[in-house]
């Protein structure tokens, strides 16, 4: 995907996503603004989690959108244009690659929108600001998985280094016997966050398969991140309900 012929917003909003990341590692690190309540530690302060995992998801679309490991600059389209082309994946006798707007929408509303919002329903619905972790778990297993068979790919070192290691301390401080929540909110999170990327995988495959269009599915991921923020607050209002 050539730079000069994609849209400002493509190529621009990981960069200023960066900028936001870096606020948020301060203020997280630094201030109590982003909790819920000073009296809870902070790896089970349900506020500060949820803004933690925006701060993560920030940093990795640097990597996946901005600069690589190796210092190539907006990798991800060039990888997915050389995996449709690979496998030969056409609709209409061209090369079935989705746009950089596909792209972009996809990731600013569940990281810039739905993530922040989880963050903030928080403080009322606690096991929202926990809701991001199955979708880190997801995404970094499918980078890892990727790594193994086909070498590095963009996004694969954040999830190694950001995403497994938070994912695995937070489990352990928040899920089990004497912690927070019960072994089976994991479970429902990772339910969530399967649906989510059911419907973006599922969307990518009627597209390459010539049933969607571009703009359907475009619309769609619009939409997939308020579907997970909508179930996630199901289900943290359920968990928030058994307390009583």
């Amino acid at each position: 995907m050539n730079i000069l012929n994609t849209p400002f917003y493509y190529w621009a909003w990981a960069w200023v996503g960066l900028g936001f990341a870096v606020a948020l590692i301060y203020l997280l690190a630094k201030t109590d603004l982003l909790r819920a309540d000073v009296a809870t530690k902070r790896w089970q302060d349900p506020v500060w989690l949820g803004w933690l995992g925006t701060m993560l998801y920030l940093l990795h679309n640097v990597e996946e959108y901005a600069v690589d490991i190796y210092g190539n600059l907006y990798a991800f389209g060039a990888t997915m244009q050389k995996m449709v082309t690979d496998m030969n994946i056409t609709v209409g006798g061209e090369i079935a690659l989705p746009t950089p707007l596909f792209f972009t929408v996809v990731n600013l509303g569940v990281v810039w929108i739905a993530f922040p919002i989880a963050a903030i329903l928080a403080k009322r619905y606690p096991l929202m600001g926990l809701s991001f972790l199955g979708i880190i778990i997801i995404n970094g297993f499918s980078h890892v998985a990727q790594g193994i068979m086909n070498g590095y790919n963009v996004g694969e070192a954040t999830s190694i280094v950001l995403f497994f290691p938070v994912a695995i301390y937070m489990t352990l401080q928040n899920f089990g016997k004497g912690k927070p929540y019960a072994y089976k909110w994991f479970w429902a999170i990772m339910g969530c966050s399967v649906i989510l990327h059911a419907i973006l995988m599922g969307s990518l495959a009627a597209f390459f398969k010539g049933v969607l269009s571009i703009e359907a599915i475009t619309w769609i991921q619009v939409i997939n991140p308020f579907i997970w923020l909508w179930v996630s607050y199901v289900m943290a209002k359920k968990e928030l309900a058994g307390r009583v």
